[in-house]
């Protein structure tokens, strides 16, 4: 009986019919995913000033933003299942008051974003402006978190299936023939890891910066960044 309760709420919740593809795809899937459209978020901001009407942009940003809490789902599922009760709260709370901040922005007036373009002044940004900036940050501390939790997750889960004896098939699949990277790509690929850092920094857009710099996607740039981040995670150790 309480499964089956807990199936009609979770229904409700992902919206019926209108529910996000990617709630099904799993939970470190679902993390990158949502790593991703938090990246954008400062972008789709700007974008939503192509709208004049404030009621228009609200409207729209709000669309966006219930497809990013349906997408985060299976994240926050996994963590109520294998973390304290509390964590799974925190990162739901964390995601709410951002995505909050991101439609307050769009409610802002912020002349630098007058018409969807990006405007330079030497006089003092705005205070809209300066708030975009703001969640724009936070943005892409969580999803740097998001991304780790995926890492986890997959390595967590991977142990449980091995658990079950199906261990060697697992980590095929998990990386399929791929070798230890030698010192010099290594090198090469911690200097890409750190000019993104600085792009990331100058608020450069994730997806136009990954395809200037030769990658084919924001996808691959994202599998660089995560295998350099666990290259430094194990020197620290």
């Amino acid at each position: 009986m309480a499964k089956s309760s807990r199936s009609k709420r979770r229904k409700r919740s992902t919206g019926g019919a209108h529910a996000s593809t990617h709630y099904q795809d799993g939970p470190a899937t679902a993390a990158r995913h949502v790593a991703s459209r938090l990246e954008g978020l400062l972008e789709e901001v700007r974008q939503s000033f192509t709208l004049t009407e404030t009621e228009q942009r609200v409207a729209r940003l709000k669309e966006s933003t219930v497809t990013i809490q349906l997408d985060a789902l299976p994240v926050i599922d996994w963590l109520e299942r294998h973390r304290p009760s509390e964590k799974a709260v925190e990162v739901r709370q964390r995601l709410l008051f951002l995505l909050d901040e991101a439609v307050a922005c769009v409610e802002m007036d912020i002349p630098e974003f007058a018409g969807g373009a990006i405007s330079v002044s030497s006089e003092q940004p705005s205070v809209g402006a300066i708030k975009s900036l703001k969640m724009n940050v936070t943005a892409s501390v969580m999803a740097n978190s998001l991304r780790e939790w995926a890492d986890d997750i997959e390595i967590e889960d991977a142990q449980r299936r091995g658990a079950g004896g199906g261990k060697t098939e697992v980590k095929q699949r998990r990386k399929p023939g791929r070798r230890k990277a030698d010192y010099p790509t290594e090198k090469r690929e911690a200097a890409i890891a750190a000019k993104w850092e600085r792009a990331r920094i100058a608020r450069e857009y994730k997806p136009t910066w990954a395809k200037a710099n030769g990658f084919e996607s924001e996808r691959e740039l994202n599998t660089l960044l995560s295998r350099v981040r666990k290259r430094k995670a194990r020197a620290d150790k």
